[in-house]
């Protein structure tokens, strides 16, 4: 008898020397599923005695099998009986594998064949027993003749998801399984996160899991009466839902920028979000002049004008040195520069679009501010970055990540030169350049884009320059993206794109 897989040797014996060329014996197996023979063993010339090995495979009951000699008319037969393979540990599971702190889940052990007579012992653990416990006694039992078992996990309030290991252990082998723990209440957030002093924000809790029958009721606070939530202190997430909104109103008799804690509560966890209340802005007088009073660290200031962009470009001048606090009155003059043209209909070669604006001032010949936002063709090349983020954002002079966007020192009124820095190292960079039918001036109206709908080039090539490559002509508007010859061994490419429709409206 053996056990599973660990194999028998056979022996054939003949009763008297075998002749000359030796004595082929005939080998048969009644179950080949549990256990193998060659198909023939041959006793070596002037011997008795010849051995042969048996292949076992274990079932999951003891199984007899017959092995037959046959030689020379006359067959023997032996009997083997192979038992099942000794049960291993094949794997521990929970379900579900993530959970709202204090919801329980259900651990499954699993062996590779029947436990034996008296069952297998499983020995358990948890790597957080703060967070999520296994039974008591730290083992779970398999019965006799069966393969799995299940454990319940009972779990306890987290404040942060968690995450939990649970191990098990039989004869010497172990593996585990990772169940996540969510809190009740993930969070709180208001948005915009500031706004001016009169103005209100949006509120919204999110809990780990969906909301029970009736609801799951949410606590509202406030830390300062300038920021209010609603009077009933509370927010219902729906049943089945997982979050909800409120509404925050604000005071607009603040008169200095005041940051409020907005507080949810909910089966114990408690998450905060913070507002910040500007003081609201006041207009200039009639003249444009804005007066920082003596003792003041700061006025605040509203323009309506037609000529600036949403946030105010304008040019600051002053009766005195700014200090940090002004020891008699300043005076501000902010006069309003350039125009502001909006993208209408910007349509690229490849079904990608262009939507924003810039504002430039002919005065001196500056670009001011620059909001244009690019998206990839259509359908889109996943190989090249034009119109994929975060090159997708041409937004200047405030910063658009860790390598903002410039206007190129050729910009004139007739043509727009933009650069989004890509990568340092090695340097690569797309470019965005619109060519005007007209030069821009403060007189405004709607100027067509200098485009070519049929113009011939390369969209993408390893070396920009002919015969390789054929980029669009100069003048006409156009994107690319540029990665040229480097010492660091990354290969060049270059991509192309042009307009083939659009035109710029002043506001």
């Amino acid at each position: 008898a053996v056990t599973g897989n660990a194999g028998s040797t056979g022996t054939v014996t003949l009763t008297s020397a075998a002749p000359a060329g030796g004595a082929v014996v005939t080998l048969r197996s009644s179950n080949g599923a549990a256990a193998t023979v060659q198909g023939t063993v041959t006793v070596a010339a002037g011997a008795t005695t010849k051995t042969f090995p048996v292949n076992t495979i274990g079932g999951t009951v003891p199984t007899t099998v017959t092995i037959t000699a046959t030689y020379s008319g006359v067959v023997k037969t032996a009997t083997l009986t192979v038992n099942p393979a000794a049960a291993a540990l094949l794997g521990v599971s929970v379900n579900p594998t993530a959970v709202t702190g204090n919801a329980g889940s259900t651990g499954t052990v699993t062996l590779t064949s029947a436990a034996p007579a008296g069952g297998a012992v499983v020995t358990l653990r948890s790597s957080n027993g703060a967070a999520a416990t296994v039974p008591v006694s730290g083992t779970v039992t398999v019965a006799a003749g069966a393969t799995i078992a299940t454990f319940p996990v009972t779990t306890s309030v987290v404040t942060v998801p968690t995450s939990v290991t649970i191990t098990a252990t039989c004869l010497g082998a172990s593996t585990n399984s990772t169940l996540t723990l969510n809190p009740r209440l993930v969070g709180v957030s208001v948005f915009p996160a500031a706004v001016t002093g009169g103005n209100g924000s949006t509120g919204t809790v999110t809990l780990g899991s969906a909301a029970p029958t009736g609801g799951a009721v949410v606590t509202l606070t406030s830390s300062n009466p300038n920021a209010r939530v609603p009077a009933s202190g509370s927010v219902t997430v729906a049943a089945g839902a997982t979050i909800a909104t409120f509404p925050v109103t604000t005071s607009a008799a603040v008169t200095v920028p005041t940051v409020v804690t907005i507080t949810a509560t909910y089966s114990g966890v408690v998450k905060t979000a913070t507002l910040t209340v500007n003081q609201p802005f006041f207009l200039p007088d009639a003249s444009g002049w804005l007066t920082v009073p003596a003792g003041a660290v700061s006025a605040a200031f509203s323009i309506t004008t037609t000529l600036v962009p949403a946030q105010i470009v304008a040019h600051i001048s002053a009766s005195a040195v700014a200090t940090a606090t002004v020891t008699a009155p300043l005076t501000i003059n902010l006069t309003n520069r350039g125009r502001k043209w909006n993208l209408n209909n910007v349509v690229f070669k490849d079904g990608g679009k262009a939507s924003g604006y810039f504002t430039y001032d002919p005065a001196t010949g500056e670009y001011l501010d620059v909001n244009i936002r690019v998206t990839p063709g259509n359908p889109p090349d996943p190989n090249s970055p034009l119109g994929h983020t975060p090159e997708d954002l041409y937004y200047y002079p405030w910063p658009n990540g860790f390598m903002p966007t410039f206007v190129d020192n050729w910009s004139t009124a007739s043509e727009m030169a933009l650069q989004n820095p890509v990568t340092n190292t090695p340097v690569s960079w797309t470019y965005l350049q619109f060519n005007f039918a007209q030069a821009l001036t403060n007189a405004g109206g709607t100027i067509p884009l200098v485009v070519d709908p049929n113009v011939a080039y390369t969209p993408y090539c390893t070396e920009d320059y002919s015969p390789t490559c054929t980029p669009p002509p100069a003048k006409i508007s156009q994107e690319s993206f540029a990665l040229p010859d480097n010492l660091y061994g990354v290969p060049t490419g270059f991509f192309y794109r042009v307009v083939v429709s659009g035109s710029v409206t002043a506001q």
